[in-house]
This record gives structure tokens, C-alpha cells and sequence, in this order.
């Protein structure tokens, strides 16, 4: 009973028997936490959000878009990608989404939001675009959402009451019991967190925890783009855009090999973003 949730499916018996012994000698995510840093050459992607234009000859798309657009077709072609451990046992999630924060004003006052958006096997490009900017639309207006109202009833109470309500609901969570109204509010309940840190100006992706609370496996952050020297194949230094990334992973929802793979499809559809239309 306690074993069975609304969000992700119980894979244990589909799991190599070594695997599952993992859990009871990692016990949580950080102390499982593996990153993989990578640097993509974005020259062909600027060109390609370039050529995209609508009719006002506005861009129809950003370099972030194209990164979660990436990230969200690589884990549908590698759905490892999307499982999360809970309570030492591996659950394969039911859906593909992804959360990101926005910043409502560009001030240290005005206060940070997240966004989750949920994405349809076979989305296209133009659909997670539209999906992302409806989500940060709605983040930039919306005077109070319902994460906002739940933490403002939660912090009328003292400290050790709220000490036992968050507490509760993380066992909850433990147990499969915790209601998709609350879940579907939570952007640590997702597939992959995205941390877009090029546009506070920040020149490298650095490494990010991951968080105990929720299960989300998954934390990718990106820089800015800048240029920088580039060595190809055949030993010649270039100058290129690019960008730094950062994965973030539980290692224990698979192995290395499968991470290998996972990158270098990511970074082939960022590069070439045509194979997202």
C-alpha cells in the first residue's frame, strides 16, 4: 500500500539486484550526487534563433527555451532520466516536466517564483516555447499564487509547529500518500530543476545540490554565453560562442554509461536546435 504513488511508478522488480542494494548504502541524494560539466558551442544555435522570427520579426525563441526543450526530449528518449528514489525504492515518474525560477521584477526586492511547466512525449520546439513563456507570464502577474498563499498559512504558525507540519508531509510523501494537489504545486516534485544562471550574468555553471525534499533527481544549471577558444577535431583553435552546463544527478537512478549518452544527446540538440522542430 504504502509503496504504490499517484506520481511515478513502483520499478523495483525491474531493477539489477546489485542496483537495489544502492539505496541502503547511499541514503540520500546528495550523498549520492555525481555532476557532469560540459561546454556547448552555441554559434550554429544563436544563428538558428536568429532565422526564427514571426511576422513583427520578434525571435521566436531563447537559448533557454532551446535548453529545456533539449533536456526534455533527452529524457523521453532516455526515460532513466526521470525515475526518483523515495524511501529506498525506485519509482519511474509519470509524466515529464521541469521547473525553473523567474525573477517577477529585475530588483533584489521583488521577490523569485517558480515556474513548473509539464511537456507531452513528442512536444515540438514551438510547443515547450509556448508552454514556457504562458508559465512565466502567468509567474510575472499573478500577484500571489497558491505555493505563495500555502506558505504564508504555514508561517502564522510557531516554529515547532511548522517543524511538524513539514515533517509530516515530507513522511507522507515517503509513504505515496501525499495528494497530487500538493505535489503538482511543488517544483521539487519534477522531472529536472533548470537553473538559468547566464541571465544574472553569471559566466560558469556551477555545481547545485540537490534537495531532500520533493523528488526531483535532476538539477541542471547554464552560464551566460560568451566567447571563448575552442580546439576542434583537427587542432585548430577557433573562437565560438559558448555556454557552460552543469548536471546534477542522483547516481543511483542509473549508471555512467547511460549518463554518457544522455550528455552528448543533449548537447547534440542544443547545437543543432533544428532536430527539436
Amino acid at each position: 500500500m504504502f509503496y504504490r504513488r499517484k506520481d511515478g511508478k513502483l520499478i523495483d522488480r525491474e531493477i539489477a539486484t546489485y542496483n537495489r542494494m544502492i539505496p541502503y548504502l547511499m541514503r540520500s541524494r546528495n550523498e549520492s550526487i555525481i555532476t557532469l560539466k560540459e561546454s556547448l558551442i552555441m554559434t550554429e544555435t544563436l544563428k538558428f534563433i536568429s532565422d526564427r522570427r514571426d511576422k513583427n520579426g520578434k525571435k521566436l525563441y531563447n537559448y533557454f527555451e532551446i535548453l529545456i526543450a533539449a533536456a526534455m526530449k533527452t529524457f523521453d528518449e532516455f526515460p532513466q532520466m526521470n525515475r526518483f528514489i523515495m524511501g529506498k525504492h525506485y519509482y519511474q515518474r509519470k509524466e515529464l516536466s521541469c521547473a525553473f525560477v523567474i525573477k517577477t521584477k529585475f530588483s533584489v526586492e521583488d521577490p523569485e517564483r517558480n515556474v513548473i511547466i509539464r511537456i507531452t512525449p513528442g512536444d515540438t520546439l514551438s510547443h515547450i516555447s509556448r508552454k514556457i513563456k504562458e508559465g512565466v507570464e502567468f509567474g510575472k502577474n499573478t500577484e500571489e499564487d497558491e505555493q505563495d498563499k500555502a506558505m504564508k498559512i504555514l508561517f502564522r504558525l510557531p516554529t515547532w509547529a511548522i517543524n511538524l507540519v513539514t515533517g509530516a508531509i515530507k513522511k507522507m510523501d515517503q509513504w505515496g500518500i501525499l495528494p497530487l494537489s500538493m505535489t503538482d504545486l511543488d517544483a521539487l516534485h519534477v522531472s529536472v530543476f533548470m537553473a538559468n544562471l547566464g541571465s544574472i550574468g553569471l559566466n560558469d555553471a556551477p555545481a547545485h545540490h540537490l534537495f531532500e525534499w520533493g523528488n526531483c533527481s535532476i538539477f541542471i544549471t547554464s552560464s551566460r554565453i560568451k566567447k571563448d577558444q575552442v580546439v576542434d577535431r583537427m587542432g585548430h583553435v577557433k573562437i565560438e560562442d559558448v555556454l557552460k552546463v552543469c548536471f546534477s544527478i542522483d547516481e543511483r537512478i542509473s549508471e555512467g554509461y547511460y549518463y554518457s549518452r544522455v550528455v552528448k544527446r543533449f548537447k547534440q540538440l542544443v547545437e543543432n536546435p533544428h532536430l527539436l522542430e
